[in-house]
């Protein structure tokens, strides 16, 4: 039904008809190629508009770093471009009387936009050179969506205009699947996200309240943190970890070598430094030659690390080296920016750090690819699209269209001129 004539015509016909008749067979009516084809196409075809629908805010949040205000205030590009395409585009399509220039047309639009911003996944835009993105992406979808509406129901009039309501239906329900079945193969695609979503909030938090500490830190590779974190004697991973912070805070390699060879090659004095009580070793640095001094450093050796009174003797004896005090001393300044940044970070975001940090950070790195991934989809959906608008129904010019329209009305006046005589 195209007009009220159209409807005094129906009313006219379907006079004395049985009701329960007239509606029988009207799925299997409705379950023709060019409809549940068109159906699936269209809905594949709005894959990119499903995800911005749900995700665009965690999107930018998580690979652009955008607050949510920044980036609604992004989609609202795509949705007021969105709003205003269908409508004009509605209006433009009726007067011509044509649906298929239109579809072919947005599609080819949309595509610009979609793939421009598919590529920015991984190569970053500002923010105006995303929303031109948008612009095209949903300005293209909005032409193509709004001629396929009234293309999709001239379709279905074809075959039976008193089963609109069914082949809406069949629509309806192909959109809905095909909606389920992409939110769950998103979260195969993008599972960074998930990761960014639940865990990277409190990780940038304790980042940005304890920034310097966390740079500390994180220099250190994970591995090598756990091993310290579950052995802090461990000479090997404490040797690797203060290179790796000599490095963080701008030494050279050579300078960073040399603080993990000196960790290896002085940990005995290194454990007979940490066993003797803080206000000896003060006492004896002031005056090397303090006897009670002596003998209380020697008994904490000798107590700490089980050794005996001899080899604890050689032990203190050899700090007084030059050469060892050098090597202590290039570890001393590594080991205290260490343990400085361990003390600033609360124990329970430390901990929380050392759970998910490096989680986080992987997730960081592998989101912009998979999302991109994701991006290629919807592309591909689009690309689906364009075969099935042959297959409904419609014309390509206006004049034959407008020919159609008259031919269809002469119909009517000679059927409502035959009912009423």
């Amino acid at each position: 039904m195209v007009s009220m004539r159209d409807r005094a015509l129906v009313e006219a016909r379907a006079a004395g008809l049985d009701p329960e008749k007239a509606l029988k067979g009207h799925w299997r009516q409705m379950l023709r190629f060019d409809i549940v084809g068109s159906a699936f196409a269209i809905s594949v075809f709005l894959l990119l508009y499903y995800i911005l629908v749900g995700f665009a805010v965690v999107y930018f949040a998580t690979v652009y770093g955008y607050s949510d205000a920044r980036a609604n205030a992004l989609a609202n590009w795509y949705w007021i471009s969105n709003a205003i395409t269908l409508v004009v585009v509605g209006v433009l399509s009726d007067r011509l009387r044509v649906r298929k220039p239109f579809m072919i047309l947005g599609t080819a639009i949309g595509l610009v936009g979609s793939i421009l911003f598919a590529l920015s996944a991984t190569n970053h835009q500002d923010y105006y050179t995303l929303a031109w993105y948008f612009i095209l992406a949903s300005a293209g979808g909005g032409m193509a969506y709004v001629a396929w509406m009234a293309s999709f129901t001239e379709t279905v009039e074809k075959h039976n205009p008193a089963a609109t309501a069914t082949g809406l239906a069949v629509w309806g329900w192909i959109l809905r699947i095909v909606v389920t079945v992409s939110l769950a193969v998103l979260t195969l695609v993008v599972p960074a996200t998930s990761v960014l979503v639940d865990q990277g909030t409190r990780v940038q938090e304790i980042v940005a309240e304890h920034g310097q500490a966390v740079g500390v830190l994180s220099s250190i590779d994970p591995a090598t943190a756990k091993a310290l974190t579950a052995n802090p004697k461990d000479v090997g991973a404490l040797a690797t970890a203060l290179g790796e912070v000599a490095k963080e805070q701008g030494a050279s390699a050579d300078e960073a070598q040399a603080v993990s060879k000196a960790v290896t090659t002085r940990a005995p004095q290194l454990a007979a430094v940490q066993a003797i009580p803080p206000d000896v070793l003060a006492t004896l640095q002031a005056n090397p030659t303090d006897p009670a001094a002596g003998a209380a450093a020697v008994q904490a050796i000798m107590q700490k690390l089980s050794v005996g009174q001899a080899p604890a003797i050689q032990l203190l004896t050899s700090l007084a080296s030059p050469d060892v005090q050098a090597d202590l001393a290039l570890v001393n300044k590594y080991a205290t920016v260490l343990k400085t940044a361990q003390a600033d970070i609360p124990a329970a975001d430390l901990a929380y750090l050392q759970a998910h940090a490096a989680e986080v950070q992987k997730a960081q790195s592998e989101a912009p690819n998979q999302w991109q991934t994701w991006w290629w989809v919807c592309v591909a959906g689009q690309i689906v699209f364009l075969p099935f608008v042959f297959v409904m129904a419609g014309r390509w010019s206006p004049r034959r269209a407008r020919e159609d329209e008259r031919e269809h009305e002469a119909m009517v006046q000679r059927e409502l001129a035959a009912l009423q005589g």
